[in-house]
């Protein structure tokens, strides 16, 4: 027989009588990710930063997997679907076209009268109205697609991954610290937009809170041992506590709303696993000590300037967000079904952006991620965003089965925050979040299937 592949500690394994590398294998999943975290906070117009993230991203996949075909060989045929199907949206959308084809989509006549001016109109073009853009768009697909095939579970484990998604929000909220102390965002790639929020390594302070709320889902996934451990588990509440201090300084009302999420799971995996009759403590002083200790945080975030600042905008609900939704609906009839071409919204937005609704600034993005994907791939992204979801569901409920416990909630309710951020904003827009949302997509697929060898958690 066949003797199974060795897994060890280090990241090393056997694959035909060598290793390819023998570093701990969550160094360089931590290494792209960690360096997203510094350059990939920007979006689309810091193309230089996310250029290096991607070289960095395909470097490591080149080196670092010894062979395509086997770590493919061990997804799931449904992630694997997926992948390829997201991959071929923008792809196809760059494939020159005849002239009759890219003429008579929806929205072709725009790009017509443009071509018609240098005479042009008779050559072969892509369906994307801004191919720079849908090719940038692919590019930055490299990183989560990088996540992927890096993880293996038989050799970085899970734990190890959550403390990684745990130590980025620390960074992130350290260089915001140093960012509000100091006034200026000298050790920041990007401008401040206002000086009181909190933004750390990210150009969006919706970003910056929700990689808050990203870490403290990693936190409800952390393992200890309840009789020997308690100072884990309390570093852990504490660590919460301190990315909700962060989360309330970025001012975003959606990231403190679904920062609610972790935290009542955190409050129900305490309650389960430090019951009272396993601390001698009679049930009334147990609920009493926890109640206080909820109460006077609260009292103590609650009475800060900055949270105050905060609940004044949740008082306040006018936005912008309904006006550019209703010109967004515009845009997506003119080029429905097949789209403008991903990552081109900025550009057609501007056509149908009524004079009503005329913001000083340019809107840029559509602040709903479902919207501006039916802006730019029609149909098949939402058919895509659908297939998405339920694939998450499924292997939500997979996961499940195999360990039913709060813990192993910690990754979906982490993607789920991400989903939900969508509808008001535009977390994925970013290299820094695509990426953490490619690693976390990487390890839901693993938790979903039982793992046959040896497994370091």
């Amino acid at each position: 027989m066949r003797a199974p592949k060795t897994v060890t500690r280090s990241g090393s394994r056997g694959h035909g009588g060598r290793s390819r590398f023998a570093i701990p294998a969550i160094w360089p999943v931590a290494g792209i990710a960690l360096l997203s975290l510094l350059l990939g906070g920007g979006g689309s117009f810091y193309a230089v930063m996310n250029f290096i993230i991607e070289l960095a991203a395909l470097a490591a996949m080149l080196w670092l997997v010894p062979s395509f075909r086997e770590r493919l060989a061990e997804l799931p045929l449904s992630l694997k679907v997926l992948c390829f199907c997201t991959l071929c949206v923008p792809l196809l959308q760059l494939v020159p076209v005849p002239p009759g084809l890219w003429q008579n989509v929806p929205g072709g006549d725009l790009s017509l009268e443009s071509r018609e001016l240098v005479g042009a109109a008779g050559q072969w073009f892509p369906l994307s109205v801004f191919p720079l853009r849908t090719a940038a768009a692919l590019a930055a697909l490299v990183v989560p697609l990088a996540m992927l095939l890096l993880y293996r579970r038989e050799t970085m484990g899970v734990q190890p991954v959550l403390w990684l998604i745990v130590g980025l929000g620390a960074v992130n909220l350290l260089g915001g610290a140093m960012q509000i102390v100091s006034g200026q965002q000298w050790i920041m790639p990007y401008p401040i937009a206002e000086r009181e929020r909190l933004y750390g390594f990210f150009a969006n302070h919706n970003s910056a809170g929700l990689l808050f709320v990203i870490s403290t889902c990693a936190l409800l996934g952390i393992r200890f041992d309840r009789k020997r451990e308690m100072w884990k588990w309390a570093g852990c509440l504490g660590l919460a506590a301190a990315f909700l201090i962060g989360t309330v300084l970025t001012q975003s009302r959606s990231s403190t709303a679904l920062m609610a999420l972790p935290l009542l799971a955190l409050l129900l995996r305490t309650l389960g696993e430090f019951r009272p009759a396993d601390r001698g403590l009679p049930p009334v002083t147990y609920i009493a000590g926890l109640g206080a200790a909820v109460i006077g945080g609260l009292t103590l975030l609650l009475t800060s300037s900055r949270a105050q600042d905060l609940i004044l905008r949740f008082g306040d609900l006018e936005d912008s967000r309904p006006q550019i939704w209703a010109d967004t609906m515009y845009s997506i009839e003119r080029f429905f079904p097949l789209g403008s071409g991903t990552g081109t919204f900025n550009e057609v937005f501007q056509l149908d952006e009524s004079l009503e609704y005329l913001l000083p600034t340019i809107a840029g993005r559509a602040h709903n991620e479902y919207l501006e994907v039916g802006v730019e791939s029609g149909i098949i992204g939402w058919v895509l965003i659908g297939a998405w979801l339920i694939w998450m569901l499924w292997s939500t409920w997979r996961s499940w089965r195999i360990q039913p416990s709060v813990a192993t909630l910690a990754v979906p309710l982490a993607l789920l925050t991400i989903a939900l951020q969508s509808i008001l904003d535009y977390p994925l827009r970013n290299v820094a979040l695509l990426c953490l949302a490619g690693l976390l997509v990487a390890v839901l697929a693993a938790q979903a299937r039982k793992i046959r060898d040896r497994v370091i958690d």
